[in-house]
């Protein structure tokens, strides 16, 4: 069964995406000037590069509409799915690192809920401690 995800990702949310190693990763931007980062493991090497075609129905992404879509002349020539034996064993593989990386977001969330916690726990803290030395409520 394939699987995919979306979320907007804008300069306020600070949202991150992390697409493992030979994951298949896609975007669309919603406005025109923006800009987009990838930080990579390894030295890109564009003779590895794979793909599948960005509307491929086996997939089936619910893309934003857009009332033009720039798509690159490498993309426009990716093969579809059903057509892309060269990408590997796709079926069970896809789903054993999509399930992967789910895991890994959701641990990653976590931590941060956890550190969160840990800084408010450390901030309200500070403030009791202050307060019982006999300094000024700073909310008062």
């Amino acid at each position: 069964m394939m699987r995919w995800f979306a979320a907007e990702l804008d300069a306020d949310n600070r949202r991150m995406i992390y697409a493992p190693a030979g994951f298949a990763h896609g975007f669309q931007t919603l406005e025109p000037d923006a800009e987009l980062f990838y930080q990579r493991a390894a030295s890109f090497r564009p003779e590895l590069q794979r793909g599948v075609r960005w509307h491929d129905p086996t997939l089936a992404v619910a893309w934003p509409p857009a009332g033009r879509r720039v798509i690159s002349a490498r993309d426009q020539a990716l093969p579809f799915l059903a057509a892309a034996a060269d990408l590997g064993a796709i079926d069970g593989e896809i789903d054993r690192i999509a399930l992967a990386a789910f895991d890994v977001f959701a641990e990653c969330r976590e931590q941060v809920y956890q550190l969160r916690i840990e800084e408010v726990k450390r901030r309200v803290a500070w403030v009791v401690g202050k307060m019982n030395q006999g300094g000024e409520d700073p909310e008062a």
